[in-house]
């Protein structure tokens, strides 16, 4: 594609555009992923099995679905392998292949490439007038990767230790208060999940002073 070897950085330019523009549920479903639909009026309005980690059940496949997807931001989190993003992180993940190559052919199946690989620009200008403005960090999202990263980084620190039964148990109960509180959450509610990785970080951090490492 021409945008690719000469200018990357005007494809980025039109990666919100791209993202409001994809339905993440069709996309999953093209890949063959079977999504189950969660309460309406929550975050993430539908969840399935992850397809980037081995789960424990028959043939590597997850007893219970850790993936979760929302269909109002295009976006998704898996809470067992922490792999999270948009539209083109999917993409980028399940084909193997770079944001930007990734970013590229779902820009094509919308229709804002033309067939010379060039940009329409009639076709930008119309959906841009039609696109909401996305901003990631006004999603949940961003918060729960800070979550699972920073249990995943305290409970590592028992690996190989007696005490790691007993961290990991706890960091189960927290993985389950999160569970529960993505039940309980709605769209709009960004700044309710920024506040509970606080909470949880500042929760690792106290355990920590306490003499638990």
């Amino acid at each position: 594609m021409e945008f690719l070897e000469n200018d990357p950085n005007v494809a980025w330019k039109y990666r919100n555009l791209i993202i409001s523009q994809v339905s993440i549920v069709e996309l999953m479903n093209k890949y063959g992923l079977q999504l189950e639909s969660k309460a309406t009026g929550q975050e993430f309005t539908h969840r399935g099995s992850c397809p980037f980690h081995k789960g424990k059940g028959n043939n590597g496949r997850e007893r219970t679905p850790s993936m979760f997807v929302s269909d109002r931001t295009n976006s998704f989190f898996c809470f067992s392998c922490n792999a999270t993003g948009t539209v083109i992180d999917f993409v980028s993940l399940i084909d193997g292949t770079p944001p930007l190559v990734a970013l590229q052919k779902l820009a094509k199946d919308i229709g804002i490439i033309d067939k010379d690989g060039k940009w329409d620009e009639l076709k930008l200008d119309s959906l841009e007038l039609l696109s909401p403005a996305f901003d990631p960090q006004k999603t949940i999202e961003p918060y729960l990767l800070e979550i699972g990263n920073s249990i995943r980084e305290y409970v590592k620190n028992f690996v190989g230790t007696s005490s790691f039964e007993k961290e990991f148990k706890w960091t189960q109960k927290v993985g389950e208060k999160v569970d529960e509180f993505l039940s309980n959450i709605g769209h709009e509610d960004w700044e309710y999940a920024k506040d509970l990785a606080d909470k949880v970080k500042k929760s690792i951090s106290k355990r920590n002073k306490n003499g638990e490492l």
